[in-house]
């Protein structure tokens, strides 16, 4: 131990009252006089927290964009369980318009997009519609085909 005022080597001092006998500095000023035990316990609680977690690059996963093959690193966290990822919103890849979900929405299936990145990467899911799912988008689309298929007066 050393005393911070002058650096003189205390040695083996007595710590409940450490007093400089080069520059008569009190005990405020001597390295390690008033730590406690406490206190390395604690330090020692927590650099095991950071042991136990998983190396850095584990907390990642790497992504691709089933349209562009863009690779996306993403915490672990985010990921989804789903059919795939696209980079782009409007059930298309932002990077190659010939990738387009909407031709599942055309064989009756659904889509269901998720943001896992706000503005880069959403997941999609692609299922089949419920019986239930099938009757409300029939209601809301016969108006529609109807219009459609009106004859002009």
């Amino acid at each position: 131990m050393r005393c911070l005022n002058c650096g003189f080597d205390l040695g083996e001092c007595n710590e409940s009252e450490p007093v400089c006998p080069a520059c008569g500095s009190d005990g405020t000023d001597v390295e390690g006089a008033h730590i406690d035990a406490s206190e390395f316990e604690t330090a020692a609680e927590s650099v095991a927290i950071y042991d136990a977690l998983p190396p850095f690059h584990e907390l990642f996963a790497l992504v691709r964009c089933d349209g562009c093959e863009t690779e996306y690193q993403i915490p672990r966290v985010c990921l989804l369980p789903c059919t795939g990822y696209v980079c782009g919103a409007d059930f298309k890849c932002g990077r190659n318009p010939d990738f387009d979900l909407r031709r599942h929405l055309q064989l009756g299936e659904l889509v269901e997009l998720a943001p896992v990145l706000p503005d880069h990467l959403w997941a999609y899911t692609i299922r089949q519609a419920t019986p239930e799912e099938r009757q409300v988008a029939d209601r809301k689309l016969k108006p529609l085909l109807d219009a459609l298929h009106a004859k002009p007066n």
